[in-house]
């Protein structure tokens, strides 16, 4: 299993679950640019294997879902990295055989939302038209009640 943006907030999280599991191989894909912190944080995880790519080196990124079944998303950014960034992934996942991705998808139910209505549920909802004509599956992992009530104002940051 591949996790692209293992360095961040929400990639270390995940990394960190599924390493915990101890039920398949987990490799973090980084940029070159990443903290030594989150690196190291990445290394404490135990059998973790890391793998620096860019999302514009095509060539690094296949090699990165090579002998992977599943990429999992926690790339996070505006359409230089939702839409084209995961794109080149997604191509590279194809191109390697990858099964499943899980995009970067963490919020409420954008499928739900009208379009236009929000800028940022809008680019998750482009990618998942691209994923869906693919030959990889998607599956989005949509976090529900609380970012329902965050982003309708029911809750807002303290």
């Amino acid at each position: 299993m591949l996790v692209a943006g293992a360095t961040g907030q929400m990639g270390r999280k995940i990394v960190r679950e599924l390493a915990a599991l101890d039920r398949a191989d987990v490799r973090a894909m980084h940029r070159a640019g990443a903290s030594v912190e989150a690196i190291e944080a990445l290394r404490e995880q135990g059998d973790v294997e890391l793998v620096v790519a860019e999302l514009d080196d095509e060539d690094a990124l296949g090699r990165a879902c090579a002998g992977v079944d599943v990429v999992v998303s926690a790339l996070q950014g505006l359409h230089a990295v939702l839409i084209d960034g995961q794109t080149r992934l997604l191509r590279a996942a194809e191109r390697a055989g990858v099964v499943r991705m899980i995009p970067s998808d963490y919020a409420l139910d954008f499928f739900r939302t009208e379009e236009g209505g929000n800028f940022n549920l809008d680019l998750r909802r482009a990618f998942a038209r691209t994923l869906d004509g693919s030959s990889v599956r998607g599956t989005s992992v949509l976090c529900g009640a609380f970012m329902d009530l965050f982003a309708y104002g029911a809750m807002g940051p303290d």
